[in-house]
This record gives C-alpha cells, sequence and structure tokens, in this order.
C-alpha cells in the first residue's frame, strides 16, 4: 500500500469512528467516506477528518438520537462530505459541520437533497444574511425585510443569488417614482419574504439542536 493510499485510509478510519459512534452505520459511511476521500485526494483527507470530528461533537451535544442511515442515504451524506471538506472558508466550514450534524441526527430539521448544492453557491455574506432572517427559536424573524443590505455587504449580485436559488422571494410593487420606472429592479427590491425552502435550509445549516 502507498503512503497516500495509507493515509486516506487512516483518514476514512477517522471518519468513521467519529460519526459512527452516533449512527450505528459503520459501513455504509465506511463506503461513502472513502469513496469521497478518494475522490477528492490526499490533499482533503484532514479537512474531512476535521469537519467529522466537529459534526460528532455538535450531535454529542444535542443529546438526541442517531438518524437511520436508510433515512440519509449515499448521494446526500456523499454530497455533504464533499462540500464540507473543500471549503476553505472557516465561517462555512462551521455551516457544513452544521449541515453533516443534522442530517445524522434524529428529531433535527430535515435535509433537503438540494440542501449542500445550495450551500456550495451561497457566499459567506449571503449565509449570514439568510440567516439573520430566523430567529432563535427557528421562526422567521419579524420585519426581516427591513434589514439593511449593507449591514452584510451584499451587493446586487449576491441579492440576485440569493433570489436565485430560491431563498427568498421579491415582492411584485408597482412603481411609484421616476427611479423606479427607470429601473424595474429598484422598485421590485423594496420588499422580499424567507421562502419555505429558504426557512427550512438556515434551520438544517444551524445543527441538530434547531427544530
Amino acid at each position: 500500500m502507498s503512503d497516500d493510499s495509507s493515509i486516506i485510509s487512516e483518514s476514512v478510519g477517522a471518519v468513521v469512528s467519529a460519526l459512527t459512534e452516533q449512527s450505528g452505520a459503520v459501513e455504509p459511511i465506511r463506503a461513502t467516506t472513502d469513496y469521497v476521500s478518494r475522490r477528492l485526494g490526499l490533499r482533503y483527507a484532514p479537512k474531512l477528518v476535521d469537519r467529522a470530528l466537529a459534526a460528532a461533537e455538535k450531535i454529542k451535544q444535542s443529546g438526541l438520537p442517531e438518524r437511520a442511515y436508510s433515512e440519509v442515504g449515499d448521494p446526500l451524506l456523499c454530497a455533504i462530505l464533499e462540500g464540507s471538506a473543500l471549503e476553505d472558508d472557516q465561517e462555512m466550514q462551521r455551516v457544513w459541520e452544521n449541515l453533516l450534524a443534522t442530517v445524522l441526527t434524529d428529531g433535527s430539521p430535515t435535509v433537503g437533497r438540494s440542501f449542500p448544492q445550495i450551500l456550495r453557491e451561497l457566499e459567506p455574506n449571503e449565509a449570514r444574511f439568510l440567516d439573520a432572517l430566523v430567529g432563535v427559536d427557528g421562526d422567521p424573524v419579524s420585519g426581516a425585510a427591513a434589514l439593511s443590505a449593507i449591514e452584510f455587504e451584499l451587493s446586487e449580485e449576491n441579492l440576485d443569488n440569493v433570489e436565485r436559488l430560491n431563498l427568498i422571494r421579491y415582492r411584485a410593487e408597482k412603481p411609484s417614482t421616476w427611479e423606479d420606472m427607470r429601473d424595474l429592479s429598484r422598485a421590485s427590491r423594496q420588499g422580499f419574504r424567507l421562502t419555505p425552502l429558504g426557512l427550512g435550509f438556515v434551520r438544517a445549516c444551524r445543527g441538530p439542536n434547531v427544530l
């Protein structure tokens, strides 16, 4: 066995050890982790271990039981493991850890199969903005539409992206000024709401404690 293969095998063992303490699904998680590790290569093996260890700690702290692996499935777990290993932003790494913990914990928010891809397409400031739209109780914040884009350093491109992912929806409003008539995008962005998809996404990305 080459040194690279040996290191990857050790990394797979570390991930399986961390996650199966909660789930008990040793072989399915081993197979998925091995696939992701060999697909990504040696460079990402340590990151995969770090994300798994952090997620395992979040699961433990939640005090909730494990979720049956049959309810998770290979494609979803594979996408989360891969996305978590590829992420290089520390703030977003914590979100990936939360999502991994959520999907493996029973009694947690549902993790949709689209969630890993959505997370990969969000900028860190977009993720912070979305999180601020939901209160600590897991419900949408009253008056969240008044949140300032400046506060989160959101550009028009950022808002376009969040809307494109169907996480927020702008209310159609008639233009009321000449400026709005010349630029209909300004008029249409006077107010918005978090979509059901956006709410479910934020809840899942907060970890297993938020229902």
